[in-house]
């Protein structure tokens, strides 16, 4: 299940339902993305990772943010969690690209 949901800070996050790194309202500001703390499954392996914060570049589309090695990471990593467009200083668009377990 896909949602649109307008954060209080102006950008649209397309999102469905999954409590692990949910947008991190109090850390997401200009061009800083903040996610809540979450949990990795690895095979069998269950992996948590505490909140975190990355610098985004302006005016760029399809920044893909991941966790890798347990620490926020742009480009690539081991779980894709957002694809994020950022414009005139701010983030504009944040696409939800986690998987869909609780």
């Amino acid at each position: 299940m896909s949602r649109t949901v307008p954060l209080s800070f102006g950008a649209v996050i397309n999102s469905h339902v999954n409590s692990n790194f949910l947008v991190n309202a109090a850390t997401t500001t200009g061009l800083t993305f903040g996610v809540k703390a979450g949990e990795t499954i690895d095979g069998v392996t269950v992996t948590t990772v505490g909140a975190g914060t990355i610098a985004l570049a302006d005016d760029t589309a399809d920044q893909l943010v991941f966790i890798s090695a347990g620490v926020l990471a742009l480009g690539s990593g081991s779980f894709l969690l957002y694809e994020v467009t950022t414009a005139s200083g701010v983030i504009t668009v944040i696409n939800d690209k986690r998987a869909a377990y609780p």
